[in-house]
Parts: structure tokens; C-alpha cells; sequence
């Protein structure tokens, strides 16, 4: 569950729970590790590979 509060503490912001809480530690320690190597998309790129992503999921769900 995601919260909106200015000036709560990420931990308070963001509740991780059981098996998805390491689920997405690893995300952002990955994406971490990749923007400090220079490995990261550009807005831009950042945003077609969103669309591309919500393209697949909603062509997966119609099935």
C-alpha cells in the first residue's frame, strides 16, 4: 500500500510485505546498481518500454 506523505520516512511511505518485500528490495538494489554503472533509459525510452510493458500485460489479459 502506498501512502502520499511529504515528509514520512521511505519505510513509513512504502508498505513491504513477506516474499515481496525482497521481491522489491532486489528491483530497486538493481536499478540502483545499474544508474551508478550508467546503465539507465532516458525519459523517453523509459516511457515506450512502459507502454510496451502495459501493451503485453493487456494483450496477456484478453487472452
Amino acid at each position: 500500500m502506498l501512502r502520499a506523505v511529504a515528509d514520512a520516512e521511505p519505510d513509513d511511505v512504502i508498505d513491504l510485505r513477506g516474499a515481496n518485500r525482497a521481491f522489491i528490495e532486489e528491483k530497486i538494489e538493481l536499478g540502483w546498481a545499474q544508474s551508478e554503472r550508467g546503465e539507465f533509459l532516458t525519459a523517453a525510452e523509459s516511457r515506450a518500454d512502459m507502454a510496451r510493458r502495459k501493451a503485453d500485460w493487456l494483450a496477456a489479459r484478453q487472452g
